[in-house]
């Protein structure tokens, strides 16, 4: 088996993999194949066999070394590579695309390549090109066509290769067996790749592969969003066994000026991307700052104004398997958009213990792009409600059991959406409801007592599978005074329970004052 640990940055490939298994001799088979028969397109090495570093080597064979124990199908449907510009990523898609259509054997096969320009999408298309008139076994088994960019195969005429343009909204109705997805950071939002991804649906063994360099941090980015799943699936917080991550990338805190730090985050180092090429570059910025950023995002694959995880992961795993329901309770609401995660937290301060529940529209739930979260619907760890919209009156219901079962000291809530559900909560139920303005103000505090407790590993969370990704997931935004503040914007996936147990915590420091308050004049805000 490849120790995809090592050159895949740190992702185990055999940990969840129960009903899978490997073969040695088809991983090989992959790996001989692209060596064989693809080449090196542009430049000096334009021509010659395309030999693969071992960090290559480890993703075709694992992508190719891995099927069902019931099907005997590929293992893997979908894969990230998420590599800093000059490291060979094209040329090796290429490869693996060739690859795929050459060996698959299904009829009718349909392979894309697909990017933000008909120009980006194009480049893949021409290294497959020029792969096949290199190659005198290739060059006999497909026809190439300029206008339109396609590829037929000899073999089977009903099969072909095509470019995609960027246009989502008139590439409904494929039927897709690989798509090649180039320079995700690029795309707008995720409408494009959704269009994709359904389209795969019918095929046995579909692969969608996406490659690219870092996006900047920002919202609707289907580039983060990716990374943030892939960086889950590395971490254990979501199990995909048909998900292959492959990231690099320097961490945002390395100095960029260290040679090691680019080793490190690029994979071809001395290979594609020379020594001297690199100290140019350093060169360039220490004259122009400016350059900085874009030489971090391109080259170091850091994204562009990029927060740190806010929570040690190694810290949350090693805290407590039990919890204990001690003394006075709060809660916090966290009021998702209608079609997104809502998230219920009950926490004790007295030990430092938390329940919490999760609500999901299944409308929302039956999306390609939250197939992720089928383990946590099976498992009850996310709840799911009919129809298209967040049933808000089964949530109410569940505040209202857990005050009966707990009498909630208070329930926080950010005004932002959910005035409504805490009006009712309080004027027809008696809950004490209190309204939180998520603003650094407001939760830095309850965000410190948060973040030391998980330090100390005491933070009794329950190890709800929902709340580990989310928990993984958060960054937070700082100020010049040391003030912090969990936030959805910069986070790269779903935050949302991390954010009702910080208004929890917030609810739980301002107790003192709130008992008084809430005598003399009913619902309160902090």
């Amino acid at each position: 088996m490849i120790d995809t640990r090592q050159y895949l940055s740190g992702y185990d490939a055999g940990r969840d993999a129960k009903g899978f298994y490997f073969d040695p001799a088809r991983a090989a088979h992959a790996i001989d194949w692209i060596e064989e028969h693809c080449t090196h397109v542009k430049g000096s090495l334009g021509g010659d066999p395309l030999y693969l570093e071992p960090w290559q080597q480890a993703l075709v064979g694992t992508l190719f070394g891995w099927y069902s124990e019931q099907t005997h199908l590929r293992r893997y449907r979908e894969v990230l590579l998420y590599i800093p510009r000059k490291n060979g990523k094209t040329p090796l898609a290429s490869a693996i695309g060739l690859y795929v259509m050459d060996n698959d054997g299904e009829p009718g096969f349909e392979a894309i390549s697909a990017a933000g320009t008909a120009d980006q999408a194009s480049l893949v298309y021409d290294w497959i090109c020029g792969m096949i008139r290199n190659d005198e076994h290739l060059a006999s088994r497909y026809r190439i066509y300029k206008t339109p960019k396609y590829i037929v195969p000899h073999f089977d005429p009903s099969s072909r290769y095509k470019v995609l343009s960027a246009d989502a909204g008139s590439k409904h109705g494929g039927n897709v067996n690989l798509a090649l997805f180039d320079e995700l950071h690029t795309q707008p939002d995720r409408e494009l790749f959704d269009v994709i991804a359904t389209s795969t649906a019918a095929r046995q063994q579909p692969l969608f592969i996406s490659l690219t360099t870092a996006d900047t941090l920002r919202e609707r980015s289907i580039c983060n969003e990716k990374l943030a799943y892939a960086k889950a699936v590395i971490a254990g917080t979501i199990e995909d066994a048909t998900f292959l991550p492959a990231i690099f990338a320097a961490n945002p805190k390395a100095n960029w000026r260290s040679l090691k730090v680019w080793q490190k985050a690029n994979p071809n180092y001395g290979v594609s991307l020379q020594p001297e090429y690199v100290k140019k570059e350093i060169a360039k910025c220490e004259v122009t700052p400016s350059l900085i950023p874009n030489l971090k995002r391109f080259h170091l694959n850091i994204q562009t104004g990029a927060a740190d995880n806010w929570l040690r992961m190694e810290d949350w795993k090693e805290c407590p398997k039990e919890c204990e329901f001690t003394g006075p309770v709060f809660g916090g609401l966290d009021l998702a958009q209608t079609d997104d995660i809502t998230a219920f937290v009950l926490y004790w301060p007295e030990t430092s213990a938390m329940q919490c529940k999760f609500y999901l529209p299944e409308d929302t739930a039956s999306l390609p792009s939250r197939r992720h979260y089928q383990p946590w619907i099976e498992s009850g760890a996310l709840t799911i409600t009919e129809g298209s919209v967040t049933d808000y009156m089964q949530v109410r219901e569940d505040i209202v059991r857990a005050n009966d079962e707990w009498q909630l000291a208070a329930l926080g809530y950010d005004p932002y959406n959910a005035n409504e559900i805490a009006t009712a909560l309080y004027n027809d139920h008696g809950v004490p409801t209190v309204n939180v303005g998520f603003t650094m103000r407001n939760v830095s505090e309850a965000s410190k007592k948060i973040e030391a407790q998980v330090r100390r590993r005491k933070l009794q969370h329950g190890h709800n599978p929902v709340m580990n990704w989310m928990a993984g997931n958060c960054c937070v935004r700082t100020d010049f005074g040391g003030n912090i503040q969990p936030s959805k914007k910069y986070s790269a996936g779903k935050i949302d329970g991390i954010a009702a147990l910080v208004t929890a915590q917030a609810v739980a420091i301002n107790q003192p004052d709130l008992k008084s308050i809430y005598e003399e004049r009913g619902m309160i805000s902090i």
